[in-house]
C-alpha cells in the first residue's frame, strides 16, 4: 500500500488558469508520476470552491476559487481532500456547501468539514490495497468552525476527540491525523502543539501531519509513530525569492501486511512552470537540516527556547492587535521597535490582560462576549 499526502493546495492568480484547464503537468510537474503510482493521494484544499463568492468579513485573506478548479486535482489522482482548515468558511455556509458538492461531483472524498459539526467530525475510512485506512482531520478554532447548526470545519476538542481517535484506531489498520494548526513560518512545534500531537500518537495515530504553517518544519519519531510539524506548501502560488514559501514535502506512507508503516518524504519547490524536485545538493542540505531538527525536537528545553524566541519576535505585532489598535498604530509600533506597546502596557496592565487569557473561567467569559461580535 502506498499513500501520498500533499500539503496546502490553493489556486492563486498565477496558477488558476492551469487549475481551470486541468493542466496537471503544468501544476504538479515532477511530482505527477508519484501521484499516479500511489494507491491513494490526499491533499488539503485551502480555499472555498464557489462560482458565486460572497466573502465573509474576517481578519486575514479570503481565499476562494472557481468550482472548475477541482478537475485538476481529480485528473492528477487526488482522491481525498481535507477541508479542515482556516479558510473553508471564507465564503460562508454557501462556500462550504459548494465545495462539498464540487468534491462529490468529482468523485473526491472529503474529511474535516460538513454542513454541521456532527458531519464535520466524521472520520473517513477507506479500503486501500486490502487494508483499512482511517483519516481524521482537525483545524484550529478560527473563523472556520462548524457548529451544530452551521457548516464549517471540524475543530479539535480535547475533551472528546482523543477518545474518538482511540475508537477509530480499533477499526483500522492505519490511522492518519491531519491537523491544520501551529504558527505560520515557525519551523518547530510550540510546546502545546507538540503535546497535542504526541497525545494523538498515544491515542493510536500512526502518522500525524501538521499543515498550515506554510514552511517545512520538523519531523519527530515518537513511540514508533511519525509526527510532521509542518509540510510546507504544495501548490499555493509561486513567490519569487521566497524559498520558504515555495518549498514543501510530499509525504509517502508505505505499509505491507503488518503493524508498522514506513514514512518517507520527497522535497519539492514551486516554480513558474510547476512543481520541481530539488536539485541534489539542495535536497541533501534539506535532509541534513531535517535530521538535525529531528534530534533537537526531543529536547523539551530546546523546543521551549525556540518558541520563546519566536514569540518575542512577534510581540510588536500581536500585542497591538490584541488591544485593537488601528493598522497605522500597529505599523508605527513595529517600526519603533515596540516602544509604544511597552509604554502602554506596564506590568499591572499586562497581568490583568494575561489573567483574562490564562484563567479558564475568565477566558470563557471573554470568548463568549467576543463571539457575539463575530460575523456569521
Amino acid at each position: 500500500m502506498k499513500i501520498t499526502i500533499l500539503g496546502d493546495v490553493c489556486p492563486t492568480v498565477d496558477t488558476q488558469e492551469r487549475f481551470q484547464t486541468a493542466d496537471v503537468q503544468g501544476l504538479f510537474g515532477d511530482l505527477l508520476p508519484a501521484l499516479q503510482s500511489s494507491d491513494l493521494v490526499v491533499a488539503n484544499l485551502e480555499c472555498a470552491l464557489t462560482d458565486t463568492p460572497h466573502p465573509i468579513d474576517k481578519a486575514g485573506p479570503v481565499l476562494h476559487a472557481p468550482v472548475q478548479c477541482i478537475k485538476a486535482l481529480r485528473d492528477a489522482g487526488v482522491r481525498v481532500l481535507s477541508l479542515a482548515n482556516n479558510h473553508i468558511r471564507d465564503c460562508g455556509t454557501q462556500g462550504v456547501l459548494s465545495t462539498l458538492q464540487a468534491c462529490h461531483d468529482a468523485d473526491i472524498s472529503t474529511v474535516g468539514a460538513g454542513p454541521s459539526l456532527a458531519d464535520a467530525q466524521q472520520p473517513l475510512v477507506l479500503e486501500v490495497a486490502g487494508q483499512k485506512v482511517g483519516i481524521i482531520a482537525f483545524a484550529e478554532h478560527e473563523f472556520n468552525f462548524a457548529t451544530r447548526q452551521r457548516a464549517g470545519a471540524n475543530w479539535l476538542d480535547v475533551y472528546t476527540d482523543f477518545d474518538a481517535l482511540r475508537a477509530l484506531r480499533a477499526q483500522v489498520d492505519l490511522l492518519i491525523v491531519l491537523y491544520h494548526g501551529g504558527i505560520e513560518y515557525h519551523p518547530y512545534p510550540s510546546p502545546l502543539l507538540q503535546r497535542k500531537c504526541r497525545k494523538m500518537a498515544d491515542c493510536g495515530a500512526d502518522v500525524v501531519l501538521c499543515q498550515h504553517s506554510h514552511c517545512v518544519g520538523t519531523i519527530e519519531h515518537y513511540g514508533g509513530n511519525t509526527i510532521v510539524y509542518g509540510q510546507g506548501n504544495t501548490l499555493f502560488g509561486y513567490r519569487k525569492g521566497d524559498d520558504g514559501w515555495n518549498t514543501g514535502m510530499a509525504i509517502t506512507i508505505e505499509m505491507e501486511t503488518g503493524p508498522q508503516a514506513q514514512v518517507s518524504y520527497q522535497m519539492m519547490t514551486m516554480t513558474p512552470s510547476g512543481l520541481q524536485f530539488l536539485q541534489p545538493d539542495v535536497d541533501e542540505m534539506w535532509r541534513h537540516t531535517l535530521a538535525e531538527r529531528t534530534a533537537q525536537v526531543t529536547d523539551d528545553t530546546f523546543v521551549e527556547k525556540q518558541w520563546l524566541d519566536f514569540c518575542r519576535s512577534q510581540e510588536s505585532l500581536n500585542l497591538p492587535l490584541l488591544f485593537g489598535w488601528p493598522r497605522l498604530l500597529v505599523a508605527m509600533n513595529r517600526r519603533m521597535g515596540n516602544i509604544m506597546t511597552r509604554l502602554y502596557l506596564n506590568r499591572h496592565r499586562a497581568n490583568i490582560v494575561h489573567n483574562l487569557l490564562r484563567c479558564e473561567a475568565h477566558h470563557e467569559v471573554i470568548d463568549t462576549i467576543l463571539h457575539q461580535h463575530d460575523y456569521d
